[in-house]
């Protein structure tokens, strides 16, 4: 370590800025889940509110079930204990992988379903601000690498969309034809 290095770690803006990225990367999906929530209970149907949980739940499985396959280590990760772990044949908790990024696929997620339901720019525009925030801190505090944040923020994102298509299809019903009424037509037009 460097003596500039020294600095910055001794330095109490950048201790609070530390802090305030640590703040927002562990608990700000969960606040976009909770503000989501009640975004969604007053402005719009319990259809909307309640696929919205299940996507985000849905998410979250999608996001573990990847790790546990991938398995890959994040880049703070010491690999040679990283891989005799692997190879103990052991259950590993797919938290402890780092592909993809669960906290900026849930952050994703919100955001793009919240802008597709409410369609309202000032709340996008908050939601991808902080979106930006968490995936910025989880490469930052070398929780995760680019790709693995922008493949988690992807997933995310596609949920999102796929779960709002999901809901509007439910609120919207099935679309059917309307039986002809047999009105009279008007100057031979059909």
């Amino acid at each position: 370590m460097n003596q500039l290095d020294n600095q910055l770690d001794n330095n109490p803006i950048n201790n609070l800025v530390n802090q305030l990225l640590q703040f927002v990367s562990t608990d700000f999906p969960d606040i976009l889940f909770v503000i989501s929530i009640l975004l969604l209970y007053v402005y719009k149907s319990f259809n909307y509110l309640t696929i919205y949980v299940v996507g985000y739940i849905i998410q979250i499985l999608v996001v573990l079930v990847l790790k546990a396959i991938c398995k890959q280590p994040r880049p703070s990760e010491n690999l040679k204990h990283f891989y005799a772990l692997i190879n103990t044949q052991k259950f590993i908790n797919p938290n402890r992988f780092g592909f993809p990024s669960g906290h900026s696929a849930r952050a994703l997620y919100s955001s793009v379903f919240i802008w597709f339901a409410l369609k309202n720019y000032k709340i996008t525009a908050c939601y991808v601000i902080l979106s930006l925030l968490i995936m910025y801190q989880r490469i930052k505090m070398k929780y995760h690498t680019v790709i693995q944040v922008l493949t988690g923020a992807l997933l995310g994102a596609c949920t999102g969309y796929y779960f709002y298509c999901v809901a509007y299809k439910k609120i919207q019903g099935p679309i059917k034809m309307k039986k002809d009424d047999n009105a009279p037509k008007e100057n031979g037009l059909v």
